[in-house]
């Protein structure tokens, strides 16, 4: 895959049909850093570092180097980190 956020959306299209996306950023005294994922559905999940209004791709580089302090998107499976929503803990 390219590491440009056009042809992400473009391979999203090609291979799974997407496109809706869900982002997730992280804003820190470090910067601003995101990753996106088609959502709903089976995809490629792809991060970025934000610079003013220029994208670097952030393929291969740590969640916490690039957003310092933050929690990594990625569990070491790969599968996308979720937190239920309304949940309580049991008593």
């Amino acid at each position: 895959m390219s590491n440009t956020l056009e042809q992400y959306f473009r391979d999203s299209l090609a291979t799974s049909g997407a496109i809706d996306f869900r982002v997730r950023a992280s804003v820190t005294e470090h910067g601003v850093a995101f990753y996106i994922h088609p959502a709903d559905r089976s995809g490629t999940t792809s991060d970025f570092k934000v610079e003013g209004n220029t994208l670097r791709p952030a393929g291969g580089i740590p969640w916490h180097l690039l957003a310092p302090g933050a929690r990594p998107p990625l569990g070491e499976d790969g599968a996308l980190l979720a937190e239920p929503v309304g949940a309580t803990a049991a008593a």
